[in-house]
């Protein structure tokens, strides 16, 4: 949500897309809609002191390890009138300042600011049509993009892989550039920067508490990006997962997931009856590392054919439930998941499987008895060799 630098005033929030999912990330979660009173303000020389002291702290980041904390030389008034004229277009006046007095390129989000002679000017993202210069190299071919034209100018926007738009809280880059030094000082641990909530511990505890479902969450999620939580946010974590709101609940399990999974291994039980599939399908995903894999067991049989797969992959399921469900809508979790099992309870319904209509079922049988390695299995697989049409 768009906020005014010094007053800490609400603009009218810019319409984006959900981005899409990078490789080892979740998809990126909506930007903020708390407001808190903005921190930064319009000076630009300090964000020197700020790297030094990153140095000093001998802070690591994604991406740090190609620019080092290390800025480039300002550009003078020269080049970046030249550039500007070049093109035809007038860059926002925080962002030139940086330019001037602060750095070219070097130390930045992800793989650092890219320079000058790399800016991509242009009309991107395919529906919203926004003319920006691109600011970083996310990785990946995704993009952070310095917006120069439109309601949006001067803020940084996120351009995925698949073209969806997210913009990050803050109203400029200067402040986009300073929450990331911040955040760096801080010890935040996230894996894509700029997403989510901006703020300290206090901003995130205020809102779990809000009326808005939507902020609870937000700020519950950016719980999980203190490097030490305390009492109080380890409190609003567990509390969360009581919350009236289903999404909240989910968020919860994630958060203390990678937490403090100790605290939420005695939640798991209740969490897998609740009526919400997103709160059953994260308490699932949790159940690895706990003395509670076995309850997965009933789930194996849902209707739902991702919560089954889940309790398959998950949980720790016997082999003659797993035969149960080769009929079932995650016959292939099973399948899978019985490759490694050999109390021979399966055994029966993967020969009979070998004769299934459906090529597919009848490969995936095939790869699991081989793998299985059943001496019962081998005169049906020869049989089955010798009248086999597909290749």
């Amino acid at each position: 949500r768009a906020r005014a630098a010094s007053a800490g005033t609400v603009a009218k929030p810019a319409r984006r897309t959900q981005r899409s999912r990078a490789p080892g990330v979740a998809a990126c979660p909506r930007a903020s809609r708390l407001v808190l009173a903005h921190p930064y303000n319009r000076s630009v020389e300090h964000l020197r002191a700020k790297l030094d002291e990153i140095r000093r702290a001998k802070r690591a980041t994604f991406g740090s390890d190609k620019h080092r904390f290390e800025l480039e030389p300002p550009l003078d008034e020269k080049t970046v009138l030249a550039f500007e004229k070049r093109r035809k277009l007038t860059l926002p006046e925080d962002f030139r300042r940086f330019l001037l007095t602060v750095g070219a390129a070097g130390a930045g989000p992800f793989y650092g600011l890219l320079p000058m002679k790399d800016w991509r000017v242009g009309v991107r993202g395919k529906k919203q049509g926004l003319f920006t210069l691109t600011l970083v190299d996310q990785g990946c071919n995704n993009w952070g993009l310095l917006v120069l034209e439109g309601p949006t100018r001067g803020r940084v926007v996120y351009l995925s892989d698949l073209g969806a738009l997210y913009y990050p809280d803050n109203p400029s880059f200067v402040s986009w550039y300073e929450r990331w030094l911040d955040e760096t000082l801080w010890g935040y641990d996230y894996v894509w920067f700029g997403t989510g909530m901006s703020g300290r511990e206090a901003d995130f505890l205020q809102a779990t508490k809000s009326h808005d479902p939507t902020v609870r969450n937000e700020g519950t999620l950016a719980l999980a990006r203190l490097p030490s939580p305390s009492a109080d946010a380890r409190a609003a974590m567990l509390g969360a997962l009581a919350d009236t709101d289903a999404q909240v609940r989910a968020t919860a399990i994630v958060v203390l997931n990678q937490r403090d999974k100790a605290a939420l291994a005695p939640r798991l039980p209740e969490l897998l009856r609740d009526p919400d599939r997103r709160v059953v399908l994260e308490a699932l995903r949790s159940l690895p590392g706990t003395p509670h894999r076995a309850l997965a067991a009933p789930l194996v049989g849902s209707d739902d054919a991702e919560i089954a797969r889940f309790a398959i992959h998950f949980g720790e399921i016997p082999e003659r439930d797993l035969a149960g469900q080769l009929d079932g809508p995650a016959w292939e979790s099973a399948t899978t998941a019985l490759r490694t099992r050999g109390d021979g309870a399966a055994t029966p319904h993967l020969i009979a499987m070998i004769e299934d209509e459906d090529f597919q079922r009848r490969r995936a049988a095939v790869v699991c008895l081989r793998m299985r390695k059943e001496p019962s299995a081998a005169a049906a697989l020869l049989a089955r060799f010798a009248r086999e049409t597909d290749a």
